[in-house]
């Protein structure tokens, strides 16, 4: 068994036991993609399964919507039907003529009246509703009436029956010319119907009366079925009202009719959408929770194979480099992978840390050999300095001023050569320095220019990197004053700019042009012979490494006129070095 899983129990002692190491990197592979895999199988399903539930129910709402919409036009085209029956008899002129008089004495009475009655008759035959129609009369204050053949024949006491009912009283409060139809009970059986009172067109108490049975309703509702469409009193239900019933859910929907008092609902079963047959969900999840788990095991370990081994032998070539094997190892190499790549990185680096150990060991040869060669060689600026306080001793006992201070100038400058060049020192000992210089120039030139120390005395406290000055005096000698005919000057000062200390060396040489002082500051021009070989370029890059690049050397020249170059540094004291 891969031995980054496991570990046999060879090391507590119990042999044949297998511990699970938690941390190996298969474990690892193995746990993660289970857990991914099983995620997103889960949420994945889950969502699935509520955004097709959501799509089924809008779907279901939008059919049973429909459906409701349907069976409520038509229960108001028959409610509409009927209403219109009673309209139509009320208003017509043979029923009203038939009602105006208040008994049959004469011919002409019966006459208008069995007119009425065959007026009331036809109406009845050419209405779409006349199968459910259980009453047509019309009837006045004085007792007579009228009455179409329905399935109820007329009886002397319906008139009485018809004034007892409330909705008499509620037609009689209404007024005006309309019919009022609502639900009541019939005169004849006491069972529930629907009835209408309309008054006479032209007449003084008299009336249209109707009966309809509510087989009207089961008619209409029965073809989309009565389990699934009823009619209630208005108010029963509230609409998308979810209901309980044998253990089923339902949701309820309404539609308003004509009738204000009725109101149709529609019920849909939403068992299994609201989750109360949630058993087949479990299952399902259940399937999928499995199946993703077979399915990232065998998966991680696939991954193992061929992540963790080759990732093994690595780590154990890594090992050997760690004990100083640094042979070179072909086995990590295999493949086109990262693995690989890795590996082939890995042999590149234990030859490059070979070669280095072997480039190491030459130079700490050669630098044992170069330490004896250094302690030889100092040994000759010591016989250099001798030398030349020899030549000054001398030059003083013969009273030669001129000898005496180039040799003492010298020695101080060879002095401070031989130290260094990177050292930070005061700006009190850089100009001192650069006097030396000076002096030493002076006398070479013979006084052919002059030279000017401006800088103040609170300035020179400030620190600059050593012979920083030196080599610009040198270029404004060599390059300005040199080639110039006539007598020239040269001028030091510096001033404060904020944080930073401004030096500037000003001579009135020949000058420069643009380009030529462009070419300076990029090291295209040193002063041959010149004390230290530093040039102008050299101070340049020396001041932006120290400082940073913000400062170093500035130049402004006028060709024929002037030349100054300006020392940019940041205000530095002995205590802030």
């Amino acid at each position: 068994m891969d031995k980054d899983y496991t570990e046999t129990a060879k090391q507590t002692g119990f042999p044949g036991c297998i511990f699970v190491n938690f941390h190996s990197l298969k474990v690892k592979i193995i746990a993660s993609s289970a857990a991914c895999i099983i995620l997103v199988g889960v949420v994945s399903n889950f969502f699935l399964y509520f955004y097709l539930t959501s799509i089924i129910t809008e779907k279901a709402d939008s059919i049973s919507r429909l459906d409701l919409a349907s069976v409520q036009n038509r229960l108001n085209d028959s409610l509409a039907r009927f209403e219109n029956l009673g309209v139509f008899c009320a208003s017509d002129a043979d029923v009203a003529r038939g009602m105006w008089p208040s008994s049959l004495g004469t011919p002409r009475e019966k006459r208008d009246a069995l007119r009425a009655q065959e007026t009331l008759k036809l109406y009845l035959s050419t209405s779409q509703v006349d199968r459910h129609i259980t009453k047509l009369m019309a009837f006045n204050g004085s007792g007579l009436t009228a009455q179409a053949v329905t399935k109820i024949y007329s009886e002397p006491a319906d008139t009485a029956k018809v004034r007892a009912l409330p909705l008499f009283e509620t037609a009689q409060n209404a007024g005006g010319f309309g019919a009022t139809v609502d639900l009541s009970v019939s005169i004849y059986n006491g069972a529930d119907c629907l009835a209408l009172l309309c008054p006479i067109y032209d007449t003084q108490d008299a009336w249209i009366y109707i009966e309809m049975d509510m087989g009207w309703l089961r008619e209409v509702i029965e073809p989309y079925g009565n389990d699934h469409f009823f009619v209630e009193a208005a108010g029963a239900y509230e609409d998308t009202q979810t209901v309980s019933e044998n253990g089923l859910v339902y949701k309820i929907q309404s539609a308003p009719l004509r009738l204000p008092r009725l109101t149709l609902y529609s019920r849909s079963d939403v068992t299994v959408l609201s989750g109360s047959g949630g058993r087949p969900i479990v299952y399902t999840v259940m399937v999928v929770v499995i199946t993703s788990l077979v399915a990232a095991l065998v998966l991680a370990f696939l991954l193992s194979s061929v992540i963790t081994r080759p990732l093994g032998r690595l780590m154990n070539r890594i090992q050997k480099i760690a004990g100083n094997d640094l042979s070179f190892d072909p086995a990590i190499e295999r493949g086109r992978d990262e693995i690989a790549e890795t590996g082939r990185m890995v042999n590149e680096m234990s030859g490059s840390i070979r070669q280095l150990l072997i480039e190491t060991e030459e130079m700490y040869k050669k630098q044992k050999n170069s330490d004896i060669a250094l302690l030889q060689s100092q040994v000759n600026p010591h016989f250099l300095y001798n030398t030349l306080d020899s030549i000054q001793w001398m030059a003083s006992i013969q009273k030669n001023t001129g000898i005496m201070t180039m040799t003492r100038g010298l020695s101080s400058l060879l002095k401070n050569l031989a130290k260094g060049v990177g050292d930070k020192i005061t700006l009190d000992n850089e100009l001192a320095l650069l006097q030396e210089y000076v002096n030493i120039q002076s006398i070479r030139y013979m006084e052919s220019f002059s030279y000017v120390n401006h800088v103040p005395q609170e300035l020179r406290q400030y620190k600059i990197v050593k012979l920083t000055l030196q080599p610009l005096v040198e270029n404004a000698i060599f390059h300005g004053i040199a080639p110039k005919e006539g007598q020239g000057s040269i001028m030091v000062d510096a001033r404060e700019d904020g944080a930073y200390l401004l030096i500037t060396i000003r001579d009135d040489g020949v000058g420069m042009t643009p380009e030529e002082t462009e070419t300076m500051l990029r090291g295209g021009r040193r002063a041959a012979g010149g004390l230290s070989g530093i040039g102008v370029s050299n101070v340049n890059e020396r001041l932006r490494l120290v400082y940073g690049p913000e400062c170093g050397l500035f130049c402004v020249s006028v060709k024929g006129e002037y030349t100054e170059m300006t020392v940019k540094i940041p205000k530095e004291g002995a205590e802030d070095v």
